[in-house]
């Protein structure tokens, strides 16, 4: 049988609406049933040095906590952090795409944007995002 390829949604495509595709090479020679929580675990590997992380199965994802607090979701395959108005620059800036869903067929965003790319694969970088992240989300308990 053949294993499925993975890809993840990254940047937005603004002049055709789509996002740009890459795939998840960690994720290869996985089953289908088991791609999320290859992909959370492969997350929370890359936090380990981020302090004590956890993942949160919630609402068909995972919520991705650190001393209690969701800083991060993770939705069909792709991770978001959450973002507020001191850092939703940075993510605007490279044209990462904010979290959407469909409620009684509106579409509704939420305050977190995807990761970059290139912090899947490095785990300084996603742990200078998700600090930025973790701060907004202390910032939006307030």
């Amino acid at each position: 049988m053949r294993v499925p390829e993975v890809w993840f949604p990254v940047r937005r495509d603004k002049a055709h609406g789509t996002d740009d595709l890459v795939e998840a090479s960690f994720l290869k020679g996985c089953n289908a049933m088991g791609n999320m929580d290859v992909f959370v675990s492969h997350v929370l590997d890359l936090l380990k040095d981020f302090g004590s992380v956890t993942a949160k199965p919630m609402f068909g994802g995972h919520g991705i906590y650190r001393d209690g607090i969701i800083f991060a979701i993770v939705v069909k395959g792709a991770l978001y952090l959450k973002a507020d108005d001191t850092t939703r620059s940075r993510f605007t800036k490279k044209g990462l795409t904010r979290f959407t869903y469909l409620r009684k067929g509106k579409e509704c965003a939420m305050s977190y944007y995807l990761v970059p790319e290139e912090a899947l694969e490095d785990r300084d970088e996603l742990c200078d995002w998700s600090r930025e992240a973790f701060e907004a989300a202390l910032r939006s308990r307030k």
